[in-house]
């Protein structure tokens, strides 16, 4: 599977256009672990939503982010959508805490790094069997 970040503006441009937050929070997915790519849009939206208590519409993204937020039409629905978001943020986590590893290995940690591997491989794993592959 190519990891990148579509799924994420398409998560975005759903909740966005259904003014619907609780695809993420009833999958209690939180804007940190979002990639750096989109990072900054999704803590937006969540802001705006627990300041003004709605989702902002297309024209304040816009005005607030340019061209980093591209307008794309949605028609997956909300379950697929979630299940491949938790596989990508899964392996976004992944890449992050196998950096994390790695350092620990370079730095002659393997006691600590090894165990480390071990639970973040079952965390993955639980992800992408829950949501099926």
């Amino acid at each position: 599977m190519a990891q990148n970040s579509i799924i994420e503006l398409q998560v975005i441009n759903w909740v966005v256009k259904n003014k619907d937050i609780s695809i993420l929070t009833n999958a209690n997915i939180s804007p940190s672990q979002f990639s750096d790519v989109y990072s900054d849009i999704i803590h937006y939206i969540f802001k705006h939503h627990k300041q003004y208590n709605v989702v902002p519409d297309e024209e304040t993204l816009l005005s607030n982010f340019g061209q980093d937020y591209t307008v794309i039409e949605v028609s997956e629905s909300p379950r697929y959508l979630i299940d491949k978001l938790k596989q990508f943020l899964a392996f976004v986590q992944f890449g992050r805490d196998f950096a994390k590893a790695k350092k620990d290995i370079e730095d002659g940690k393997m006691d600590v790094a090894l165990p480390f591997i071990k639970q973040i491989s079952e965390d993955a794993l639980k992800i992408f069997i829950v949501t099926g592959k």
